[in-house]
């Protein structure tokens, strides 16, 4: 699974717009500013029109696999908990 973290919020139109696609085998989930894809065969075999993504939402973004956010959290998590001063 890939988060991809939007610049911006594309808005509802392009939310309905992207909802209205089809990329099987892959499955997109857009929330506020994140967007969810689950790469069942691997992101490394998608043939994902990334290109379309970008025209269909307007706004730049940058993923991460999810290894890496829960990662990164656990880290923020650790910083939050580490004694101030």
């Amino acid at each position: 699974m890939l988060v991809s973290f939007l610049a911006s919020d594309p808005g509802n139109q392009a939310r309905e717009t992207l909802r209205q696609q089809k990329f099987a085998p892959e499955e997109m989930h857009i929330a506020t500013r994140e967007l969810y894809i689950y790469f069942p065969n691997g992101m490394g075999k998608s043939k994902l029109p990334w290109s379309r993504l970008d025209k269909i939402l307007q706004t730049p973004a940058t993923g991460r696999n999810w290894n890496s956010v829960n990662k990164m959290l656990e880290m923020a998590e650790a910083m939050e908990r580490a004694p101030k001063g």
